[in-house]
């Protein structure tokens, strides 16, 4: 559910090529079960907020809740009805056509507002987050999946995505989800990213989309047409990839009337718990395979032809404190830091020369700081194997 209506009749009908009949985002029905993993729908009153065509909607009826679908585009509410009449699910699910802004509903109605691929379309998230806890019962939930991005400003690869999607597009860090679900009251936030499952998905897709869909796509929507999606999903895999284009998830619950929570041992136990799995020492798993390298190229370098590649071993539940292993080969381009990193040279050889021309030299076993507001070039003089630890201290406050 954007702020205005985007999805003609030939995008709907690529998507659920691509994602399966009745979903406009990816993941089908395992991905909505996972959503809501954990949580007893059954009797329950649920909203989907931009529910397209009905697809997350019979799911969650056929976990025992009664569900009202939201949206603002009439030709896709009006398919999603003739999808769940079809199911005979008529009866469970229900559909109502809405315009951009305040929620048409009473104060407390939902035990549960469910959504998936709408929230990165909204921008006025804390509005429409404002809006989800009032409409939710004391003790109802926000569970959602969607995309957000990482700390620091859009790159041009991202810029080129959303172009490419054709969409409008207005993407927040994990961090700002997670500030603002807190400063309008909702308690037991989570935020986190998928693990990279949708990076992987989206290989997958893309790989479909220049081979064996590829003939069904352009006999659907014509060769040209085709061949535009083909590049609109290698845009995408280049952001997911870099780690900018974040799919994650998050929940968060309206909480209890203040009375009841404060006479509430339980609830007084596990508000020690969580303070204390807080402070938790994580564990980093270093050997083995690890997590998966993402190989890029340097886009315009000023010499040679750079490659990189990442691992990323830790993201916070911000966004904005990374670590990992980072290789790159020889070449020299502009760097322009937005924020600290900590650097420690397991091989090879750096200049850094800075805006004024002043330049450093780093090789094997030297340590150093690049902090934020650093502009100038990096040099890779041998090829570089280094760890690196990444703050972004904007990244909280988003």
């Amino acid at each position: 559910m954007s702020d205005g209506g985007e999805y003609n009749d030939d995008l709907v009908a690529f998507l659920e090529l691509i994602w399966g009949r009745g979903f406009m985002a990816p993941g089908g029905p395992a991905l909505v079960k996972k959503t809501v993993a954990g949580l007893d729908l059954e009797g329950k009153r649920v909203l989907d907020i931009g529910s397209g065509l009905g697809g997350p909607d019979m799911v969650l009826a056929g976990l025992g809740a009664t569900v009202v679908g939201l949206d603002i585009e009439a030709p896709v509410i009006e398919r999603a009805r003739k999808l769940v009449a079809a199911r005979g699910l008529s009866d469970r699910v229900s559909f109502k056509l809405t315009e951009p802004g305040p929620l048409p509903f009473a104060d407390a109605s939902f035990d549960l507002a469910y959504s998936s691929g709408a929230f990165t379309q909204i921008a006025a998230k804390e509005a429409m987050f404002g809006e989800v806890f009032r409409v939710l019962e004391p003790g109802g939930w926000f569970a959602v999946y969607d995309w957000m991005k990482g700390p620091g400003p859009i790159s041009d690869d991202m810029r080129y995505f959303y172009k490419m999607e054709g969409l409008t597009y207005a993407m927040e860090t994990p961090a700002f989800h997670r500030r603002v679900l807190k400063k309008l009251g909702f308690d037991r936030i989570e935020v986190e990213e998928d693990g990279g499952w949708y990076r992987d998905e989206a290989h997958r897709e893309h790989a479909q989309l220049a081979g064996a869909l590829h003939p069904r796509v352009a006999a659907l929507l014509g060769r040209e047409k085709a061949d535009y999606f083909v590049e609109n999903w290698r845009a995408m895999l280049v952001v997911l990839d870099k780690g900018e284009h974040r799919p994650g998830f998050w929940r968060a619950q309206k909480p209890l009337a203040a009375a009841k929570r404060s006479t509430s041992t339980a609830s007084g136990k596990e508000k020690m718990s969580r303070k204390v799995s807080a402070r938790t020492v994580l564990p980093v798993k270093i050997g083995g395979k690890g997590p998966k390298t993402v190989k890029t190229k340097i886009a315009n370098p000023i010499s040679g032809s750079p490659k990189t590649t990442t691992q990323n071993f830790y993201t916070d539940a911000t966004g904005g404190f990374v670590s990992g292993i980072w290789t790159a080969t020889k070449g020299k381009w502009a760097v322009d830091y937005s924020e600290e990193e900590f650097i420690y040279l397991l091989a090879g050889k750096v200049k850094l020369t800075a805006a004024n021309g002043r330049s450093k030299t780093f090789s094997k076993g030297e340590a150093f700081v690049i902090p934020a507001g650093f502009k100038g070039t990096w040099e890779t003089l041998a090829p570089i194997r280094k760890f690196y630890a990444i703050q972004d201290r904007s990244a909280g406050k988003k």
